[in-house]
């Protein structure tokens, strides 16, 4: 099965939980979450951040007794192997989710990420690697380190159906002047990463922040994770393009927030009309064509806690 039905509202999480406490953690999300998200723990363990993740294993990196991260710069090689070793501390938190899920039998979807390859080049950068040493070397990374975590999912929940999130927190900035590489750069290499995904699994993407949604899309993300907020409507013909297409759109924040002529509903679903109401009145190219029931259009929204 390569594709997987998502119910409107399905709640699931995005980005690291508080827990210290790996087994309290994965109980915690098959408990609770109607599409369990794999944890991962920072605060147990700065290794398990995000960058620390990608970056155990490298050529030229070095990890602390705390799970601090060292960059020698002179030894990052791009073209030396990469090492994803699960029992290392980096992935407690994946690893106990999976042997947790496993001994439950759990069979249904999971969902976990995966820092993409620009924000990882541009924390190379800053490690001081040279910007073309660091991106060729966070993307040839980034690819191996999903395929070797897609596979330990696969061997451990043979029968569960992976969405897996690409990180780009760094899209943030990918309009603005002075960022290090070009726009259309920027998606390429999300897009490689997403494709990599999409060979077994369903792909998202995840941006910590409001940026050029336009470009996300052009990603070719098959999921994409929004923050609820009212500026998302204003680039509501792409949205409603993307969701008839078969799009997912995550709305991220609280579950519950008044409205002023809704009242109180669920977030994603407040977004949603305000989408469809903007595109009709403001963007009537990406309303359906005449003939079209406009009822037909199923936005699939997955409810999830923020950054």
């Amino acid at each position: 099965m390569h594709r997987t039905q998502l119910s409107s509202g399905i709640a699931t999480g995005i980005g690291g939980l508080p827990h210290r406490d790996a087994v309290d953690a994965a109980t915690f999300v098959l408990r609770n979450m109607e599409l369990p998200a794999i944890p991962t723990l920072p605060r147990r363990s700065p290794a398990e951040g995000s960058m620390a993740q990608a970056m155990v294993g490298m050529q030229g990196i070095t990890v602390g007794q705390y799970g601090s991260i060292a960059v020698d710069a002179t030894l990052v090689d791009p073209l030396a192997p990469i090492v994803t070793d699960l029992d290392h501390d980096a992935f407690l938190g994946f690893r106990t989710f999976l042997e947790l899920a496993h001994e439950q039998q759990f069979v249904g979807p999971v969902k976990w990420q995966f820092v993409g390859p620009v924000s990882f080049g541009l924390a190379l950068m800053r490690a001081g690697v040279p910007m073309s040493e660091a991106f060729e070397s966070a993307v040839r990374c980034v690819r191996a380190r999903l395929q070797h975590l897609l596979d330990a999912v696969s061997l451990a929940l043979p029968q569960s159906q992976q969405l897996v999130f690409i990180e780009e927190p760094a899209l943030v900035d990918l309009m603005q002047p002075g960022f290090p590489i070009a726009p259309d750069t920027a998606i390429d290499l999300v897009s490689g990463a997403l494709a990599m995904v999409e060979g077994s699994a369903v792909s998202g993407l995840h941006v910590c922040g409001l940026t050029d949604i336009p470009s996300q899309l052009a990603a070719g993300p098959r999921i994409l994770s929004l923050p609820v907020r009212p500026e998302i409507a204003e680039s509501a013909g792409y949205l409603m393009r993307f969701m008839e297409q078969g799009g997912y759109r995550v709305g991220r924040g609280a579950h519950h927030r008044a409205h002023p002529h809704l009242g109180r509903a669920p977030v994603a679903a407040t977004v949603r009309t305000v989408v469809r109401a903007r595109a009709a009145r403001r963007r009537p190219r990406a309303v359906a064509p005449a003939g079209h029931r406009h009822s037909g259009v199923r936005p699939r929204i997955a409810h999830a806690g923020g950054c």
